[in-house]
């Protein structure tokens, strides 16, 4: 069987009565062997990688899945692992001789052989009685890459430090501050354990992201598209290979009829395809179906 996310989709479609049951965690669903490749740790990205397909031309699989339940409210949980961004390298999500590396390597081999992985995000919040789920791209929270997001937020930070130490009208204070806000900062160098001599405790400055209220996909003000009880796959406008961009919506549905294997070249009839304009990013092209 061929395995991608949207295959996923395909898969969560024909159980999607049981999206709406707040008794069936989000992260328990009894998907199809044939699609999992392997889950991941507990509290760990991801949640669960899909099967690489090898010399499939329209479906590489392989892709990184990450659940997010929020079982009280229409907002996303909070991404507490790792930034969230479309394409990761498996490098540095699994490093040879881990646990999720050593997982992978018994259903397909070496998982290094397929460097770069697109990211989905299974998103499910329940409100009063309804339901959206959202399998949904991961550049549809990266607007701007990881590395000038963390730079954005440590210029904020010495700019604090620096008012309560002497004022930014220090001439010397602002270089200073502009210099150190420069500098190639990234995710892992806020993930380490740092100890100060003489200090009887390390500490390690925990990353965590959360999405700004213009990202929620769950948020009827904002996305008034998403309807509650679907069933949602949102995923980046590309031009296709044949044309411009003005061609996503048409090449991404083909895409997902294969993935349905519809004979007559039409999804099920309740199934609707629609372009959205992200408020921060975008334009994405969302298949919706009722749960």
């Amino acid at each position: 069987m061929t395995a991608s996310a949207y295959h996923l989709f395909e898969d969560l479609y024909q159980r999607r009565r049981n999206l709406a049951k707040q008794s069936i965690k989000a992260d328990k669903l009894a998907l199809k062997d044939a699609l999992v490749a392997c889950v991941g740790g507990r509290g760990k990205f991801p949640d669960m990688v899909l099967r690489v397909n090898h010399g499939d031309p329209d479906f590489s699989g392989g892709e990184l899945i990450e659940i997010k339940d929020a079982e009280t409210s229409y907002n996303i949980a909070p991404f507490n692992s790792t930034i969230p961004t479309g394409v990761k390298r498996m490098a540095e999500v699994a490093k040879q001789g881990g646990g999720l590396y050593n997982k992978l390597q018994k259903t397909e081999g070496d998982p290094h052989k397929n460097p770069l992985r697109e990211v989905y995000y299974l998103i499910r919040g329940m409100k009063n009685g309804r339901t959206k789920v959202c399998l949904v791209h991961g550049l549809f929270f990266e607007t701007i890459t990881v590395d000038e997001n963390i730079k954005g937020t440590v210029a904020q930070a010495v700019a604090e430090a620096a008012q309560d130490s002497h004022g930014l009208d220090d001439a010397a204070l602002q270089q200073a501050s502009k210099t150190i806000a420069a500098l190639n900062w990234k995710q892992e160098h806020m993930s380490k354990t740092r100890i100060t001599p003489g200090a009887a405790v390390g500490i390690r400055y925990r990353t965590m992201a959360g999405a700004v209220a213009d990202a929620n996909i769950l948020n009827r003000g904002k996305y008034p598209q998403i309807k509650d009880d679907t069933l949602n796959m949102i995923v980046p406008a590309h031009a296709s290979a044949q044309g411009a961009a003005a061609d996503a919506k048409a090449a991404q549905t083909a895409l997902m009829e294969k993935a349905f294997e519809v004979g007559k070249g039409k999804l099920p009839t309740n199934i609707s395809v629609f372009e959205m304009k992200h408020l921060l990013n975008g334009p994405f092209v969302v298949f919706q179906a009722p749960l």
